[in-house]
């Protein structure tokens, strides 16, 4: 047996992709998300920065803790090192999937 053959288009069709771009755009809220971090790990990064004076983090997200700082996640050591950079308080060097702040 041969499978059906697509129906052609006549020339007065629109195709649908025409169409999805025809239509109005909606605008959302843009989706705010932020990631709470316990005061006593927030202290214990913080700490170690300024005692060493640079912080290493592995570009790894799903590493469940740190290799420096014990009990912290190695996500919520680069999102608050990235909070900081964004208010030029530190600075952020990215090489061969590490951070390195100082």
């Amino acid at each position: 047996t041969v499978p059906p053959s697509p129906p052609s288009r006549t020339p007065n069709t629109p195709c649908l992709s025409f169409l999805v771009v025809g239509l109005p755009r909606l605008s959302l809220p843009p989706r705010i998300v932020t990631m709470m971090v316990k005061t006593l790990d927030r202290k214990a990064i913080y700490k170690y920065l300024f005692r060493e004076g640079v912080l290493v983090a592995k570009k790894d997200y799903i590493k469940e803790e740190h290799d420096e700082i014990k009990g912290v996640p190695n996500l919520q050591v680069i999102k608050v090192m990235q909070s900081l950079k964004s208010r030029n308080y530190i600075r952020e060097t990215f090489s061969w999937q590490y951070y390195y702040y100082y």
